[in-house]
């Protein structure tokens, strides 16, 4: 079994507040995912300009899926072990469908994007999602820094690990 290197990776402080462990959390978590694996054959890459553009393009229509409300079409991006990363704890792929009605989003501008290829059919993107809508009548108006990794061949790609965490209001 391959092993992550974690040598640098320090302990998630428990002196910060909740939220900003669960920040902390994620980011060791998606740094895990990116970080050199001690045995694998092909290392962590830039994406070609085709793959950007085709994550890219999933990105923006999963969002889109939940805005136009469309709840089987979102349901198809993700896959069947999905796992999603939120301050109110991990949702498998039931509980994000379960949520679905209570998240409503009236627009979406999704920017600074970074893809990388993690191998053959895995890719990761980083980028920033301005958002306005609400959750149970919260307000999610902001900006929210997120994380999707995606696995898939061709035509048939889906939504292994989302997380995203609003941004400090500048």
């Amino acid at each position: 079994m391959p092993r992550v290197h974690s040598r640098n990776v320090p302990p998630v402080p428990r002196s910060l507040p909740p939220s900003w462990r669960l920040r902390a959390a994620c980011g060791l978590v998606l740094g895990a995912l990116l970080a050199p694996v001690e045995g694998a054959s092909q290392a962590v890459t830039r994406a070609t300009r085709d793959e950007i553009q085709l994550i890219v393009g999933l990105e923006d229509s999963l969002w889109a899926t939940s805005r136009d409300r469309r709840i089987e079409a979102f349901a198809a991006y993700l896959a069947p072990g999905y796992r999603g990363v939120y301050p109110d704890g991990v949702h498998d792929k039931s509980k994000e469908l379960a949520t679905f009605a209570d998240v409503k989003i009236r627009s979406y501008q999704l920017n600074d994007f970074l893809v990388r290829s993690l191998g053959p059919g895995l890719y990761a993107v980083t980028y920033r999602a301005t958002v306005r809508g609400n959750y149970l009548g919260y307000d999610l108006q902001g900006d929210y820094w997120c994380a999707t990794v995606w696995q898939g061949s061709k035509d048939s790609w889906q939504a292994v690990l989302h997380t995203e965490t609003k941004a400090p209001r500048k």
